[in-house]
């Protein structure tokens, strides 16, 4: 399964980025777009990851955003999978 951590855009966003991509398309001969409900921010794409790492992948996440929170320095590196 293909994997990322990204940030979740706000509607409001999402609606303007809309926009800019619906004048794009008129301007552009041919692409590749985006859906508006699939907008985010990608933080770092991990790539494929196995179903069964999920969990740990999803409990590493939640530690950092914790130490963010806290004000500490979070760990960077994730063991190897």
């Amino acid at each position: 399964m293909r994997t990322f951590i990204a940030i979740e855009l706000e509607e409001e966003t999402k609606a303007q980025l809309a926009e800019v991509q619906a004048e794009a398309e008129k301007l552009c001969r041919r692409g590749n777009y985006t859906p508006k409900e699939n907008f985010h921010l990608t933080l770092h794409f991990l790539g494929e990851v196995q179903e069964e790492d999920l969990d740990y992948l999803q409990e590493e996440e939640i530690t950092f955003w914790k130490y963010v929170e806290s004000g500490r320095k979070p760990p960077l590196i994730l063991p190897e999978i």
